[in-house]
């Protein structure tokens, strides 16, 4: 008779041996995995009567190595049995990860291959696991035990979570204001200040006030004991929180922080009001406010277009007379930049002076108020305003670049001139991959550094009418003359492969890339973001539409994608 086969998954190799030999001499057969993405390549290919796994491991972690197992048709049934050095008993039941036992490092050899013997003879038989968290959104974990920090921060980010560690209470004031998470879990005894000190902090700061805070008393993954959660309803239990109400109440908390936040993001429009008048700029300022719009300020013309460049504002209330740029300097700045050209700008003007509305009209401004002006008549200009701009111009809400009708219409109209052009095409390479790690918030910052390197190469190397646009997602646009083409894209090359790597975590930053599954499903590596550029021009053949234009577009920017890391294909066939 075949002996019964054990697959050992542990990146330990010495502990590995030791298991292997310790069942052999039971008489069964044993392959180990030193890693994750081996045991489940070995799980398939030998498929084992039983599966010993460690959760603590580089790479993918149990966890992780656990749902894969369980979503793979061909292994969801083995029974798994748990080998790590947490500490406790009856984990099985409480990790609820459809594990049928667990055994604490040293392990108990007899116990062990008693369980494996029993589960081999009987065939047990697993239910899927609970379909795991996705959306990846930010929790920061802070607490000085190395230990549970490794084992709360691998079963996280089996959910689908992106984890930020702090190991002090000082660090975990920096990584809030720096990474602003959706949720903080705190210990409250750390080396340097207390957890309801650092709260009493985080509460005061305007920049983390509004961040979720789950204060739990010795965190323990296996043992949440009392825990107080403070989100503005103060909720408090003595009871021990197992793994799926843990879970729960983070993705809870998670889920009603971000869709507040979007729902903020959809119904308050953005509005700069530059003026350096300080009690006139407060008094807009609250009016605004008060009318249920997001203001930011500025005090001169050099910070508003500072402001505009890095908070993209929906409408501009400007303000002729400011020192450094006046309001006509701003404007027409503005109105000359292809990101900015659609941008909304209402001046402020003092009563009675005709001579500046009309020369603010004439450098593009939407509309005036004159001062001093009556509240409801300014807040009936910027609802007209912000009213005829959603109507009346297309724009990407990400980048604000013009969209498809704008891109559309550049291109024919290029077309009917008969003069030269060149139209790039220009998409990311390993997108997907990133978005499924980092989740959308990061690539969302991705696509706008993207956006940006586009206007600032094709301002520099290319001419004053040269036209960008977002196409949608991962994927640009940029007309420009053919002259111009080459070193366009070598411009943007350039800076993109120098900015990429500091998209990554540190981790991953030094090891060059990322571990995901790919679009079949399959766990691969992925290198660094790069950029796949393709061109087409009218000045080796006639373009007669906008379809031709665009199928040698994607025929070129497809080529440019097989090849590795960033490149550009500019199609010089004279003939299709």
């Amino acid at each position: 008779m075949e002996a019964k086969r054990i697959l050992v998954i542990e990146d330990d190799p010495a502990m590995a041996k030791l298991i292997q030999l310790n069942l052999e001499d039971q008489g069964y057969t044993v392959s180990c995995a030193l890693s994750g993405a081996e045991g489940l390549r070995l799980a398939e290919k030998l498929n084992p009567q039983v599966i010993t796994l460690d959760l603590l491991m580089p790479e993918m972690n149990g966890f992780e190595t656990l749902q894969h197992l369980k979503s793979n048709p061909k292994t969801e049934q083995i029974p798994v049995v748990i080998v790590s050095v947490l500490e406790g008993e009856d984990h099985s039941e409480k990790l609820q990860l459809n594990i049928f036992e667990h055994f604490t490092k040293p392990i108990d050899f007899d116990r062990l291959t008693a369980k494996i013997a029993q589960l081999a003879k009987v065939g047990m038989v697993l239910s899927p696991p609970a379909t795991p968290v996705r959306g990846t959104q930010r929790i920061l974990l802070v607490d000085d035990d190395d230990h549970n920090v490794r084992l709360l921060q691998a079963f996280l980010s089996a959910q689908g979570y992106h984890v930020i560690t702090a190991p002090t209470g000082a660090e975990a004031l920096k990584r809030a204001k720096l990474d602003k998470p959706e949720l903080i879990l705190m210990d409250v005894v750390l080396p340097d200040i207390s957890g309801l000190e650092v709260l009493q902090h985080l509460k005061k700061d305007p920049d983390t006030a509004n961040i979720s805070v789950v204060i739990v008393s010795a965190l323990r993954f296996l043992e949440m004991g009392d825990r107080v959660v403070l989100t503005g309803r103060a909720e408090t239990t003595d009871q021990p929180l197992s793994r799926e109400q843990f879970l729960a109440e983070i993705q809870r908390e998670v889920r009603r922080l971000v869709d507040h936040e979007r729902q903020e993001t959809r119904d308050k429009p953005k509005i700069l009001v530059a003026d350096d008048e300080e009690h006139l700029l407060n008094l807009m300022k609250y009016q605004l406010e008060d009318a249920g719009y997001t203001v930011i300020t500025a005090r001169d013309g050099e910070e508003a277009l500072d402001r505009i460049l890095h908070e993209a504002p929906d409408l501009v209330l400007l303000d002729i007379r400011m020192p450094k740029l006046d309001g006509f300097q701003v404007c027409q700045r503005l109105k000359k930049d292809v990101l900015y050209r659609n941008l909304p700008i209402i001046m402020l003007t003092v009563l009675g002076e005709t001579r500046h509305k009309v020369q603010g009209l004439e450098v593009g401004a939407d509309d005036y108020v004159a001062k001093p002006f009556v509240a409801e008549e300014l807040l009936a200009r910027v609802r007209t305003v912000l009213r005829r701009t959603s109507s009346g111009i297309e724009a990407n809400p990400l980048t604000k670049l013009p969209g498809n009708v704008s891109i559309e219409r550049e291109i024919n109209d290029r077309i009917k001139r008969e003069q030269p052009f060149m139209v790039l095409y220009l998409d990311l390479n390993s997108f997907k991959a990133f978005n499924d790690v980092y989740g959308f918030d990061r690539g969302d910052h991705v696509i706008r550094e993207t956006a940006n390197i586009i206007l600032e190469i094709t301002k520099q190397m290319g001419t004053p009418d040269d036209f960008i646009g977002h196409i949608g997602g991962d994927d640009f646009i940029v007309v420009t003359v053919p002259t111009c083409a080459e070193r366009i894209c070598e411009g943007i090359i350039s800076r993109f492969d120098a900015l990429s790597p500091t998209f990554y975590d540190p981790v991953d930053r030094e090891r060059g890339y990322i571990v995901t599954t790919d679009r079949q499903g399959i766990q691969r590596q992925f290198p660094f973001l790069s950029i796949a550029v393709g061109g087409v021009s009218n000045l080796v053949r006639p373009l007669r539409s906008i379809g031709q234009v665009s199928a040698i577009g994607a025929e070129t920017k497809r080529y440019a994608k097989t090849k590795s890391g960033s490149c550009f294909v500019i199609d010089r066939r004279k003939t299709p």
